[in-house]
């Protein structure tokens, strides 16, 4: 009998013991492998502030070749896809880099003359695809994102209609005054065109060299008729809302002559979601700049 109660009990001792092994490695396997929201959320932010930083990044070398005439030189600025899983063995939060050469970007300009009297075309100075360097960041509990290079712009998404312009574009529009109250302005106009060496995005949460290269650099100084011109810019792109924004605020700061007339210099619409229309009236002279870069994806 005693030896029985001796038994019974080691049969207990052993099933508490492989128990309570059981619940360690269960909470020891969720400690390293679960995610921990409110960290993994302030590790996603972070990483979308660091990344807004690395697109200014590539806007700063893709001017810098611009302003030096620099071409056939490779620039490499870093990009980093996503957020690694922050216990240990959790999943990370990848994101996807995309360049949307001109083969088939989604994005486009058209730069027109129209005579300001009959409101006729006059010649169209540039028809031509954009092309975007785009990072979709696929986030767990921050909200998910997409930054867009486009125009020598940045922009960052959180839904179509939630789009904003973290980084304005080279794009100046100068009043020059004329007799009395009018103007004869000038405009200083840069588009930048993506061409992809390497189309198939990349899907990760390491860091990439993004390659910049600028293989061509046009410059050109247009006049227009004397009394001025207008100057139709139509911009074709996902983000237009964000595009059209931007010219409302530089309406907005556009001082001088009478009331609202240098205002009245710029008009802003939307003909559909995904274009925005800026007419600049009465330019003098137009000064056009277009660069050609070509980019690529070094894992």
């Amino acid at each position: 009998m005693l030896r029985n109660r001796r038994r019974k009990k080691g049969v207990a001792s052993v099933v508490a013991t492989l128990f309570a092994i059981m619940l360690g490695v269960i909470i020891v396997s969720n400690y390293i492998s679960t995610d921990l929201p409110q960290y993994v959320y302030n590790q996603e932010y972070g990483h979308s502030v660091y990344v807004q930083n690395q697109f200014m990044n590539i806007q700063a070398a893709v001017m810098q070749e611009m302003l030096i005439h620099n071409s056939l030189i490779t620039v490499y600025t870093p990009v980093t896809l996503g957020t690694p899983g922050l216990p240990p063995f959790a999943s990370s939060s990848p994101g996807t880099l995309t360049i949307e050469g001109l083969s088939y970007g989604q994005s486009s300009i058209d730069v027109s003359y129209y005579h300001p009297n009959n409101g006729q075309k006059d010649k169209t100075l540039l028809t031509e695809p954009l092309g975007d360097i785009v990072l979709n960041l696929f986030n767990k509990y921050y909200p998910a994102q997409m930054f867009y290079y486009e125009d020598g712009a940045i922009f960052v998404s959180q839904g179509s209609n939630n789009v904003a312009m973290v980084s304005a574009p080279a794009i100046q529009f100068n009043l020059v005054h004329g007799s009395g109250n009018s103007y004869a302005n000038v405009l200083n106009l840069s588009v930048i065109q993506i061409i992809s060496s390497n189309l198939a995005p990349t899907t990760g949460s390491n860091t990439v060299g993004v390659g910049i290269t600028m293989t061509n650099f046009v410059s050109s100084v247009n006049p227009g008729n004397p009394n001025g011109d207008d100057v139709y810019v139509t911009i074709n792109s996902p983000v237009a809302i964000a595009w059209y924004n931007y010219f409302i605020s530089v309406k907005a700061q556009l001082t001088g002559g009478n009331g609202n007339s240098a205002q009245n210099e710029i008009s802003v619409t939307q003909p559909s979601s995904n274009s925005v229309l800026i007419k600049f009236r009465n330019v003098e002279t137009l000064n056009f700049y277009e660069a050609f870069v070509t980019v690529e994806i070094q894992q």
